[in-house]
């Protein structure tokens, strides 16, 4: 997938992409060369807070849902990121400037258990979550597989 297939101009807010009410928007530029990549929704704090009340009203329904459903989701997210990592990194080097090498390293370190604990034990800095907590999320929440 190409980076520019995962550019999205306006904001996901209760299962739909929109714009903002005003129709403002911003540009967001490349640091590096201050190419325009797009020109995004501008949301207020109206649409700001439509889209908090549209998450709150989601949440019965997510909270419901089983670990293993919870972990099927989780895993399908996973796979998503992993196919799409090369586009992904590039975008974020669009985005932020920096070079590719560590944008890849960023989204490998998205898709470490939890967002980057450890599994040499160490934990994750400055956390209070070890090894330990790490194996018994595991098996909470995907029944021990791997």
């Amino acid at each position: 997938m190409d980076k520019h297939n995962l550019i999205r101009t306006q904001a996901y807010v209760n299962g739909q992409w929109v714009h903002a009410n005003s129709r403002k928007t911003f540009d967001v530029t490349n640091p590096a060369n201050g190419e325009l990549i797009a020109s995004v929704t501008g949301m207020d704090r109206n649409d700001v807070r439509k889209a908090i009340d549209a998450a709150n009203s989601a949440w019965p329904a997510y909270r419901d849902l089983t670990a293993g459903e919870r972990a099927a989701l989780l895993k399908k997210w996973h796979t998503l990121i992993l196919e799409h990592k090369e586009a992904l990194a590039r975008l974020m080097t669009m985005e932020c400037g920096k070079v590719l090498q560590e944008s890849l390293g960023e989204v490998a370190y998205v898709l470490a258990p939890f967002g980057g604990i450890k599994e040499s034990g160490t934990g994750r800095e400055g956390s209070k979550y070890g090894m330990d907590y790490f194996m018994e999320i595991k098996y909470l929440c995907f029944g021990g597989i791997s």
